[in-house]
């Protein structure tokens, strides 16, 4: 799994792989100059001194696809994606992850 802020070249990555045909949640956390990855609630990778965007072109912001041409889209389905005004802490991420519709 990869987590790419540009136009800084800022990532976090893991080597976690995710399985055919299951469910997962995952949550992608900024935090002030940081960056989080988290698979079923438990951090797998963390970035810090990340520099902040200072300018962010809406229309080039995705989720699943890259902005450059020689990336890969996701292939497969999202479910209940979310996207919160504050950063979640570990706690919180855990509270969502086993809250019931």
């Amino acid at each position: 799994m990869h987590l790419f802020s540009g136009p800084y070249n800022a990532s976090v990555e893991s080597t976690s792989a995710l399985s055919l045909n299951t469910w997962w949640h995952l949550s992608f956390v900024f935090e002030r100059n940081s960056m989080y990855l988290y698979k079923n609630g438990v951090l797998l990778a963390a970035r810090t001194s990340v520099p902040q965007a200072r300018n962010i072109i809406r229309n080039k912001s995705f989720i699943g696809k890259g902005n450059w041409g020689g990336d890969e889209d996701f292939i497969g389905v999202m479910d209940d994606l979310r996207i919160y005004h504050k950063a979640l802490t570990a706690n919180e991420i855990m509270q969502v992850m086993y809250e019931q519709d």
